[in-house]
């Protein structure tokens, strides 16, 4: 039987499929049209839903391609510490986007828009640039930090990738390329782990150190921590942040304490919150850590402040 719309277009046939040919009557071909009617407005809906929702992707994207050329990115910075020694080892760069309207926006607001675009390698390369032009400007302070910046797997794996790096550490010589860590998502996919491999041991060669971030919250942990050039294990801050009421999430932090040992891998906590994180994660034999009971995220103007009260104060531990 045809379907037909409430404008008079056809839909399409109804086979109504029995071993007894049977004449449908008025009140079920009714049902049947009613469904079909019902059908059609249920698909316009999600069109709808999806064009609107593809224009709104397109409108973000273009309005972080005219931040990007207005200047409106910026990179915060939050401080890594060793507990025992109670000295600053690094800062991780975080980017922040200045709105026009809408003021600070977080990562999360925006990043996933560009997820496999070549805005994302644009705005990924233009945090590395930004995190040098700062180290040299740091080092004319006479401060000296390494600065760790988050690269996606499409920016890592894009053909663009290592030869910008290349140009970039070339454009600041005053920089020692030892005073930039990569930091790649454990969560992550790698498409291509022996295209990833490559790439990494070029940034070694670089003088460039890797880390591997949110260890713990991916599948692929164990390959990833064997087969990929790393020097530093970041354990997530979510089991970092329960382990103090979870006792399956201090389990984890632990077994990833130990693991890293084991491999001979220095190993930093995320998600330090109060001093009970600290004194826990000394007792399990970590020393590195970052979170907001050491600093948050600050912007890089801050930073020299926060060290002098850092070296005078510390993390009052007993």
């Amino acid at each position: 039987m045809p379907l037909v719309a409430d404008n008079g277009d056809i839909l399409g046939t109804l086979c109504v499929m029995d071993h007894r040919p049977r004449q449908l009557t008025p009140t079920q071909r009714e049902l049947l049209q009613q469904l079909a009617n019902s059908t059609v407005l249920q698909f316009e809906h999600y069109l709808s839903q999806r064009a609107y929702q593809a224009i709104g992707h397109w409108q973000e994207r273009s309005a972080i391609q005219h931040g990007l050329a207005n200047d409106e990115f910026r990179l915060y910075y939050q401080p890594q510490v060793d507990l025992k020694s109670h000295t600053v080892v690094g800062a991780e760069a975080l980017i922040r986007w200045i709105h026009p309207q809408h003021g600070l926006r977080n990562p999360a607001e925006f990043l996933p828009l560009l997820e496999g675009s070549e805005l994302e390698f644009h705005l990924g390369e233009w945090v590395i640039e930004a995190a040098l032009k700062q180290l040299q400007s740091w080092l004319a302070m006479g401060i000296e930090l390494q600065v760790s910046v988050n690269i996606s797997p499409q920016h890592l794996l894009h053909p663009g990738f290592l030869p910008q790096l290349e140009q970039l550490l070339l454009y600041y010589p005053q920089v020692p390329s030892r005073l930039l860590a990569i930091e790649i998502l454990e969560s992550a996919t790698l498409d291509d782990m022996q295209a990833a491999l490559h790439v990494l041991e070029q940034c070694q060669r670089l003088g460039i150190k890797i880390a591997l971030d949110d260890f713990g919250t991916g599948y692929s942990s164990l390959a990833y921590f064997r087969r990929l050039p790393v020097q530093l294990i970041k354990v997530d801050r979510d089991f970092v942040r329960d382990m103090l009421e979870s006792e399956d999430d201090r389990a984890i932090v632990e077994s990833i304490i130990f693991m890293a040992r084991k491999f001979s891998r220095p190993v930093l906590a995320e998600g330090v919150e109060t001093m009970d994180h600290a004194q826990a994660l000394l007792a399990m034999g970590c020393h590195l850590a970052q979170g907001y009971g050491i600093a948050r995220p600050m912007p890089a103007d801050a930073l020299p402040g926060w060290l002098e009260t850092w070296q005078a104060e510390g993390f009052a531990l007993p």
